[in-house]
């Protein structure tokens, strides 16, 4: 992967960010701990999970909760696009 969370400043460069990521897994499965869209969302759930916590572990702001309904709804969406 090219790019860094750090680095994302729309929508552009975050479905930039998620293409990279894809061809990084087809590329090199290997280095993947979560090959499959089951351990995926199993593992992203458990980041989501602990994510507020860790924000306050390394003093950094806690995201509003717009930025989390918009991740529910592009991951719902994600679903259904063809």
């Amino acid at each position: 992967m090219t790019e860094k969370p750090s680095e994302i400043r729309c929508a552009a460069d975050l479905a930039s960010f998620i293409r990279s990521m894809h061809a990084d897994l087809l590329a090199s499965p290997e280095k993947w701990e979560n090959r499959t869209l089951s351990t995926y969302l199993e593992a992203l759930s458990a980041v989501v999970d602990s994510y507020e916590q860790g924000c306050i572990n390394m003093g950094e702001p806690i995201p509003p909760v717009e930025v989390w309904q918009s991740m529910a709804g592009m991951l719902g969406a994600a679903t259904i696009y063809e």
